[in-house]
């Protein structure tokens, strides 16, 4: 994660996933493709949401659309901006709640790595499944290994580590005000340069 440096192309985190997806569905392109593919990776994701989240089928198809709006939202500001503008900072820290597994945890990553940076992400450690398979994903369509690194277990070690160590550019969390407010006084005892804390 600390060496990994160069900027992803904005639509590898939107499309690039169709290839080996339309592949491994027996090689379907164009609209059937693509059909195929958002409804093999949706029925997917509300299934781990369903088992590891007990959301209801409801609550499950809103947050996968959740996610992908994130994508394209990201995708898009990032195409509008150019490279001029995403300059990355490093190695972005992002810790997301366990009530939006993916939505959140999908936002967080592919703000951080369409800006530049590469990201340590660290789920919520009661819903762990959802985010590596989001993350298995990006690396199937072709994000670096190193650019993004899956992170598990208590947030008292595995999350406080990263947040403190000195070559973390900044941390994207979303959860409890105590929490906030303890990222926040590691961050600013670490001695490092001003490290934004969204």
């Amino acid at each position: 994660l600390m060496t990994c440096s160069a900027r992803l192309p904005v639509y590898t985190l939107l499309i690039a996933a169709f290839i080996p997806a339309t592949t491994a569905l027996g090689g379907l392109v164009g609209w059937q493709g693509l059909a195929m593919f958002a409804i093999y990776f949706f029925g997917m994701f509300c299934g781990l949401l369903v088992k590891e989240a007990h959301k209801t089928m409801a609550d499950c198809v809103a947050e996968v659309r959740e996610a992908v709006d994130f994508l394209r939202y990201y995708a898009l500001e990032a195409e509008m901006a150019g490279d001029a503008a995403m300059q990355g900072r490093g190695v972005f820290v992002c810790i997301s709640p366990w009530n939006f597994p993916l939505a959140i945890f999908a936002g967080q990553v592919v703000a951080a790595l369409v800006a530049g940076n590469t990201v340590a992400a660290k789920p919520a450690e009661q819903t762990p499944v959802v985010a590596r398979r989001f993350v298995a994903l990006l690396h199937e369509a072709g994000v670096p290994a190193d650019a993004v690194a899956w992170l598990h277990g208590p947030g008292e070690t595995v999350g406080a580590a990263p947040v403190a160590h000195p070559l973390a550019a900044g941390v994207a969390f979303t959860g409890s005000t105590p929490v906030a407010q303890h990222i926040q006084r590691a961050l600013a005892a670490s001695g490092a340069p001003l490290r934004p804390l969204i």
